[in-house]
């Protein structure tokens, strides 16, 4: 397979991935707050000062104003069973993972891991790094990701410790929106999709939302 090759087609693409990916992560973190007489949430300084001498301080509440930005995190899982990355589908699943990886570069999110699934415990190439220097063109995560999946080929994957992976990121992480990518075939047995289903929930039922995308054949 020629990397670069399909690095620079999603390239010429990356505006088109852009305007996709705007339209989930819109700007949602204000960039400051200020003080009111109407609100929900107080300001206990503030507040103090009010129950002592209501003239001096008559705005107890914080409200929001001023410009918006983005403040997600985005956790990724590669399913790399030998289903998703063979002679056959390896192209299309590479093409889709850069056509992704293009597309948050583009959006600049804060913080963005990639974490590859194996038949054991999860490889993680890339943690807690914002996705313009993650993703960018001389990053050495793309020798790691290319390197990693040509040499190592599985026959299954545990899906759920990259699952369970996953949701112990987010509980480190209280001020920001996540979401997690897994890009898998879906291709496993019965008792491991009722795992990964309940897994699933986990996730969502803490407030990640979670999004498959199809790789392989």
């Amino acid at each position: 397979l020629n990397f670069d090759e399909i690095r620079r087609n999603c390239s010429k693409k990356q505006n088109t991935y852009k305007n996709l990916l705007r339209q989930i992560f819109i700007a949602n973190k204000p960039t400051q707050f200020i003080l009111s007489d109407t609100g929900v949430s107080i300001h206990i300084p503030s507040f103090v000062l009010h129950e002592i001498n209501k003239s001096l301080c008559p705005n107890i509440y914080l409200v929001k104003k001023g410009g918006y930005v983005g403040n997600y995190d985005v956790t990724m899982i590669i399913d790399s069973s030998v289903s998703c990355f063979n002679n056959i589908s390896s192209y299309h699943s590479y093409q889709t993972m850069m056509a992704l990886f293009s597309g948050l570069y583009a959006v600049d999110i804060n913080c963005v891991d990639v974490i590859i699934a194996t038949n054991s415990e999860p490889k993680v190439l890339c943690y807690n790094t914002p996705s313009t220097k993650a993703f960018d063109d001389k990053s050495p995560f793309w020798p790691s990701l290319f390197n990693f999946l040509e040499e190592n080929s599985f026959s299954s994957c545990n899906l759920e410790a990259s699952l369970h992976y996953a949701l112990n990121l987010k509980k480190r992480r209280l001020d920001s929106t996540s979401y997690v990518y897994i890009l898998t075939d879906g291709l496993y047995q019965k008792e491991q999709k009722e795992i990964i289903r309940n897994q699933i929930a986990n996730l969502e039922n803490y407030g990640i939302r979670t999004l498959c995308i199809g790789i392989g054949i």
